[in-house]
């Protein structure tokens, strides 16, 4: 346990700090599974890739600001007439055999 506090400032300082989060349970994982360091270590950065990705897809969508989640449900076809209720559902879910003249 004592190498784990060792470990904190040094990942930290070469901002590997998301490693923290899951090397206690990973390192359980290798004695248990019996795994290389090098298993360890692929399970280590996929989770810390795995991670940043996340982080990154938070941030991205924070920063598009959108309102709210927009569904079929939600849609307001009165607001258009012409719009057949019927027709996104076809037209998402139809194959070309089965409505040619959507897929032109």
């Amino acid at each position: 346990m004592e190498l784990m506090h060792q470990l904190t400032p040094q990942l930290k300082r070469l901002r590997l700090s998301g490693v923290l989060d899951t090397l206690e349970l990973r390192n359980q994982q290798a004695i248990q599974q019996k795994l290389s360091y090098v298993e360890f270590l692929a399970l280590l950065i996929q989770d810390e890739v795995e991670r940043r990705a996340q982080k990154q897809l938070q941030l991205r969508l924070r920063r598009a600001s959108f309102r709210s989640d927009k569904t079929l449900e939600g849609f307001d076809f009165s607001y258009n007439p012409t719009t057949p209720a019927r027709a996104p559902e076809r037209s998402a879910g139809a194959s070309e055999s089965e409505s040619p003249g959507l897929c032109t």
